[in-house]
């Protein structure tokens, strides 16, 4: 603002910039209502409608998007009609009107800063006795305005027409909009139609599936119109704000924008499928209206259609899924009174509780409890509970709600036998798991159908802080096998969690020399995964077992060999413990197969231990022998280095 001043200043002497910084009010509210006052009084009323437009976006405006909103009125027909009407320029337009208030930074205009909006919707009707129309500048009458000016965009006659191509059918399309099959070559097609030569029909265009298109209609369309993309997406977001104060006449208009039955309401739908980072089902298209009103939290145009019609169960079931998975409490209160049912599960099994706790939406958990038909146990996608989609997304609210109903059964396991406790241990949600472990009804050691406990999860996918939070719980078991006897410390070995090995090694409570139904210990895992860094661990650590073989007679020595990992075979050779020359069943050394399997690095690191190039076999091959078989001079060369 004093850069404004500054730059509007015919004086720049260094006095004339003290005198110009020493009158900037040093209040923000009396500097803003000096903005407001200097608007003129001809101008107020374009003022107070800018102001509800900036105030009520949601993301700053172009100035032709601006300019169309600014001009937009109910004589408008066509866009045509609103362009003829539009400002010369709308930058001079909204800088002239509204002054230092607003800010214009390239193409794009919005209110200087956050506090100026924050100012004018504080201050209500305080103060504008000069300028009364300021008086109806509020949250919802600024939604309003913007609802009603993208709906009457939306309802123009240029968009009664289908630009996107629907069911096969073919498209209508602006005049406007560049044909995309103009661009395809005259030809005369002398020759064979199929040459390949001569003949570009552009069949990257004209073989693709419809839906494929429609992002180059998406910007042909708003090349063509541009407040079109502002108004088909957020449209219904500012009509949900201030729907209860809209007239009947914009009531109507913005229900007939939920008639998938009209072309307007076809091409809002599939551009806003297309261009929104929202979560949208492919099928919106051909979805009840009462279905889209559920989507986008419009509960007046709900009930409006709850009233006019007999909606079948079915579609008010799918509704209140709907509203409770994007969290529009108005809508699940609505459709409960009217009849849905709330344990009835979609396609995906999903409930209303269970799609509501998982997406985190706590006002419709606790609205859709408060109804006596609600199941709060009642499984959704694969047999999970409400409490448990709560604990994977660590919505302890909804956790602490769910809880507080005595129905609630907290230890029920899904489809895979997790209980939630698994489920909050696998996000690492810790206040929810120090909730859930309070609980007697909980099972600590709880397994699932591979056998595997809440501690063996952690351990194996690396949870290193979580997995201390669990060591420190009384009464939990660290050394629970899974179904093929694989132990929690195994589990982290195998997949090279460090961190989650150097926490378990520290309990005094760890089976260091856990073997599983294969004869398979930490140290073989480690070394079969070729995590070196944990096995350095497991041995600093004592764990037992660095040469001991399993039920098929592969020692870890042999499992790193086989992974290829010189750092690993390293770490093993250099333990007195790991005999280099232990034969296996046919007689062959470590050395053997890892010429066999042409590991170059391995073999390298096994010669510069002593491993002996010439040991023989039952059947008399040797290293050296291997690598003459199989073709393989550059192992051949370093092997006869190493020859006695």
């Amino acid at each position: 603002m004093v850069l404004a001043s500054i730059e509007k200043s015919l004086l720049t002497s260094r006095k004339d910039f003290e005198k110009i910084i020493s009158s900037i009010p040093e209040g923000l509210v009396e500097i803003y209502q000096r903005y407001l006052s200097a608007i003129p009084v001809d101008y107020q009323d374009d003022a107070t409608n800018l102001l509800k437009l900036l105030l009520s976006c949601l993301r700053p405006m172009h100035l032709d998007e601006l300019n169309i909103a600014f001009t937009i009125n109910d004589s408008h027909i066509t866009a045509d009609d609103v362009l003829r009407d539009t400002q010369n320029s709308m930058a001079h337009t909204v800088q002239g009107i509204l002054g230092s208030i607003v800010r214009v930074t390239g193409r794009h205009v919005s209110l200087v800063h956050q506090s100026v909006k924050d100012f004018l919707l504080e201050q209500g009707a305080v103060g504008y006795d000069s300028f009364p129309t300021m008086r109806t500048v509020d949250s919802r009458s600024s939604a309003l305005r913007l609802a009603t000016v993208c709906i009457q965009y939306l309802l123009l006659d240029d968009f009664k027409v289908d630009f996107f191509p629907t069911n096969g059918a073919p498209t209508e399309a602006d005049p406007e909009l560049p044909d995309l099959f103009d661009e395809l070559p005259p030809g005369d097609f002398s020759g064979n139609f199929w040459d390949e030569d001569g003949h570009d029909l552009a069949s990257d265009v004209l073989f693709r599936e419809p839906d494929a298109l429609h992002p180059d209609l998406c910007d042909s369309l708003v090349s063509n119109h541009a407040f079109y993309s502002y108004a088909a997406l957020h449209w219904a977001e500012h009509f949900a704000a201030c729907e209860e104060a809209a007239s009947v006449d914009l009531r109507v208009a913005a229900r007939s924008l939920l008639d998938n039955g009209t072309a307007s309401c076809r091409n809002w739908l599939c551009f806003y499928r297309t261009r929104s980072s929202a979560s949208v089902e492919d099928d919106i298209l051909t979805q009840d209206p009462m279905l889209l009103a559920s989507q986008f939290d419009l509960d007046t145009i709900l009930n409006d259609l709850l009233s006019s019609c007999e909606p079948s169960q079915t579609i008010k079931n799918q509704s209140l899924y709907w509203a409770s998975r994007f969290g529009h409490v108005r809508i699940v209160a609505s459709l409960l009174r009217a009849g849905a049912e709330p344990n009835s599960r979609t396609s995906d099994g999903q409930t209303a509780l269970t799609v509501a706790s998982e997406h985190g939406n706590f006002t419709c958990v606790v609205r859709l409890l408060a109804d006596e038909r609600t199941s709060v146990n009642m499984p959704g996608r694969k047999g999970r509970t409400a409490l448990s989609f709560a604990c994977s997304s660590g919505h302890d609210k909804i956790v602490n709600e769910l809880l507080s109903h005595s129905a609630c059964s907290p230890d029920d396991p899904d489809n895979s036998g997790a209980t939630p406790l698994f489920w909050a241990v696998g996000g690492g949600h810790h206040s929810i798991i120090s909730t859930l472990a309070r609980l007697r009804s909980i099972d600590l050691n709880h397994r699932d159908k591979t056998g595997r406990t809440a501690i063996s999860w952690a351990s194996g996918d690396g949870m290193a802080d979580t997995l201390a939070k669990l060591l420190k719980l009384p009464g939990i078991d660290v050394n629970i096998k899974d179904a093929k006897g694989k132990s929690p410390l195994s589990w982290a070995a195998a997949n090279g969690c460090a961190s989650a090995v150097e926490v378990l090694l520290t309990s005094t409570r760890v089976d260091k020399a856990s073997v599983d139904d294969d004869k398979r210990n930490a140290i073989s895992w480690a070394s079969g995964g070729g995590h070196h860094h944990v096995l350095v661990k497991l041995l600093d650590g004592g764990c037992p077992g660095v040469d001991t073989k399993d039920i098929d007679g592969w020692t870890p020595l042999a499992w790193a060999i086989q992974t290829d990992s010189p750092d690993t075979v390293r770490v093993l050779v250099n333990n007195e413990q790991v005999q280099l020359e232990r034969r296996d069943g046919g007689g062959r050394t470590a050395l053997s197969w890892a010429v066999e399997y042409g590991h170059a690095k391995v073999v390298k690191v096994l010669l510069q231990a002593g491993a002996d190039p010439e040991a023989k076999s039952n059947r008399g091959s040797t290293p050296i022998s291997i690598a003459k078989q199989f073709g393989r001079d550059d192992l051949l060369s370093e092997l006869m280095a190493y020859k006695a």
